[in-house]
C-alpha cells in the first residue's frame, strides 16, 4: 500500500532530525509503517535542500512553491478584510500552490492514502487530481472550531477520514459536525517509550528541595502565570525548591484563542494582549528592532512572565528556551515534578513523555489532558485557575518520596502500555482498514488490499 504523509507547508523536515510536534509524530510513525508499506514523506522545499532522497526505506519529496509565501504577504492580507475574524490559515488560498504540486505528484505515483494534517481545504485540491485516493486530515488543535459550520461541512467534503489526537478533540469535532460523527475517528498520541526511560533518575529532595519542569509553548493558555502564583507560594513552605521552564516564547494570536477556547479562559487573558492600536504599533516595532528600541516597554506574555520572576523569584526560576527533543529526556529524569497547568490543551505531549521518563504530573482538569494523567496513581488532575490547589499538589508531593516514586512507577507502566508508537501505528493501520472497507458508503471510490 502507498501512503502519503503532507507536512505543514512551514516546517522544514530534515531526514533524522524533526522537530516539533507533528514532524515527531510523522517520523515515528513513518518509520513503523514504511516496513511494510511505500510510505512519501512531503514537505516543502527550502534553500538548497534536495528534490527527493530516499532513507531507511522512505521517501522524502520536497516541493518548491514560489509564489505561495508572495501571495500569503501581500494578497491574503486583502482577503481577509472580508473575512474579520477568521484565520488566514483557514483561507481556502492558504498555500494552495504547494498542495496543487503535492496533488499532482501524488496523482502521477498512484497514491493509496494521503494524510494530511491540519488543512481540510487541502483535501479538495487533492481529489481534483487524484479522485481515488483515501483522503485522511488529522486535527491536532480544534482546527473546525475556527470555521463557521458551512465552510467547515465544504472543507471536510472530500475527507474520508477525520482523526483527533485525543477523544476530547474528537467529540469537538463530532459535536461541531454532527453530519460527519461516522468520519471522526481517535488515534491517542505517543511517546517513543525506548528513549524516555526512568534510566538514571531518581526520586530524591522533597523537603530539602527539588525541582518542578514545565515543557511548552511560553503563551497565555498554558497557564504559566497561575504556576508561577502556585510555585511562589510553595517556596514560602520549602524555600529550596526550584522551577525549570523549558520552551520558547510563541503566543497564541488572541483571535485564534477567541475561537479555541471558551469565554471564561479568553477573559482572563486578554489582558496579556495589547489590544490599542498604539500598543500593537510599540509591539512590532520593537520585535523588529529588538536592539534599537529595547527600551520601549515589551508588553508580551513572555515579557510578563519573566519580570514576575524576576522580582518574586529571582533566585528559583530559571528559563531555559528551547531545548532539542534528543535532549529532553535527560531534564524529565533529573526534575521531581512535571506540571502542565493549561487552561485549554487538545492533547499535552510533555505529559506523556514525563511519564515515560517515570516522572509523576500535575495538570490542569482541562481538554484531553484528564485522558493522559490517572488521577491519584500516574499524577494529580486539578482544577483550571486554582493557584491554590496547584500549590498545595506540589508542596504535598515534594515532601513524599515514596508517594512520588509509587507514582513514577504506575506512569511508566501506563505510558508503554497506552502510549508508544507501536500501538499508535497499529491503531492507524486499523482506522486506516475500516475506511478503505466501509460499507456505509462514506468510501467508495477504490478498496486497496492492504
Amino acid at each position: 500500500m502507498k501512503i502519503a504523509f503532507v507536512h505543514q507547508p512551514w516546517q522544514r523536515i530534515v531526514h533524522g532530525a524533526p522537530q516539533g510536534s507533528i514532524p515527531i509524530w510523522t517520523a515515528e510513525i513513518s518509520r513503523r509503517l514504511g516496513g511494510d508499506h511505500e510510505v512519501y514523506l512531503y514537505s516543502r522545499r527550502f534553500g538548497e535542500q534536495r528534490e527527493s532522497e530516499v532513507a531507511d526505506g522512505l521517501n522524502y519529496l520536497r516541493i518548491d512553491d514560489p509564489f505561495d509565501p508572495w501571495f500569503a504577504k501581500f494578497v491574503q492580507p486583502l482577503t481577509q478584510v472580508a473575512r474579520r475574524g477568521r484565520s488566514p490559515f483557514t483561507s481556502r488560498f492558504f498555500y494552495r500552490q504547494y498542495y496543487r504540486r503535492v496533488a499532482r505528484d501524488i496523482a502521477r505515483r498512484g497514491i493509496d492514502i494521503v494524510h494530511l494534517h491540519s488543512f481540510p481545504q487541502a483535501a479538495s485540491i487533492i481529489r481534483q487530481e487524484h479522485p481515488a485516493a483515501l483522503i485522511v486530515v488529522h486535527f491536532h488543535i480544534e482546527w473546525l472550531n475556527f470555521l463557521p459550520p458551512r465552510v467547515a461541512r465544504r472543507q471536510i467534503r472530500d475527507v474520508d477520514l477525520i482523526i483527533g489526537c485525543s477523544e476530547y478533540l474528537a467529540k469537538q469535532a463530532r459535536r461541531a459536525l454532527p453530519e460527519a460523527a461516522s468520519r471522526i475517528k481517535t488515534l491517542i498520541n505517543a511517546v517513543d517509550v525506548e528513549r524516555f526511560t526512568p534510566a538514571g533518575r531518581d526520586y530524591i529532595d522533597g523537603d530539602s528541595g527539588g525541582t518542578v519542569l514545565f515543557v511548552g509553548r511560553i503563551s497565555p493558555e498554558k497557564g504559566l502565570h497561575i504556576l508561577l502564583e502556585a510555585f511562589e507560594r510553595s517556596v514560602e513552605k520549602n524555600p529550596d525548591l526550584r522551577l525549570d521552564i523549558i520552551g520558547y516564547d510563541a503566543p497564541i494570536l488572541f483571535h485564534v484563542l477567541k475561537q479555541l477556547a471558551d469565554s471564561t479562559v479568553v477573559a482572563s487573558l486578554r489582558h496579556y494582549y495589547d489590544t490599542t492600536i498604539f500598543a500593537k504599533l510599540r509591539t512590532w516595532l520593537r520585535s523588529r528592532y529588538p536592539r534599537r528600541l529595547r527600551r520601549l516597554r515589551d508588553t508580551s506574555y513572555g515579557a510578563a512572565i519573566r519580570l514576575i520572576a524576576q522580582r518574586r523569584l529571582a533566585t528559583k526560576v530559571r528559563f531555559l528556551g528551547f531545548v532539542a527533543n534528543d535532549d529532553l529526556p535527560q531534564h524529565y529524569r533529573r526534575v521531581q515534578l512535571v506540571c502542565l497547568p493549561s487552561l485549554t490543551e487538545t492533547f499535552g505531549i510533555p505529559l506523556v513523555e514525563a511519564m515515560a521518563c517515570g516522572t509523576p504530573t500535575l495538570a490542569s482538569r482541562a481538554g484531553g489532558m484528564p485522558e493522559i494523567v490517572d488521577h491519584g496513581t500516574t499524577g494529580l488532575l486539578l482544577p483550571p485557575f486554582d493557584s491554590e490547589a496547584l500549590s498545595y499538589a506540589i508542596t504535598e508531593l515534594m515532601s513524599d518520596v515514596e508517594r512520588r516514586r509509587r507514582m513514577g512507577e504506575a506512569a511508566r507502566r501506563r505510558a508503554v502500555d497506552r502510549f508508544s508508537w507501536a500501538i499508535a501505528a497499529s491503531a492507524l493501520l486499523e482506522l486506516y482498514q475500516s475506511s478503505l472497507t466501509a460499507d456505509d458508503g462514506s468510501y467508495t471510490r477504490r478498496r486497496v488490499n492492504c
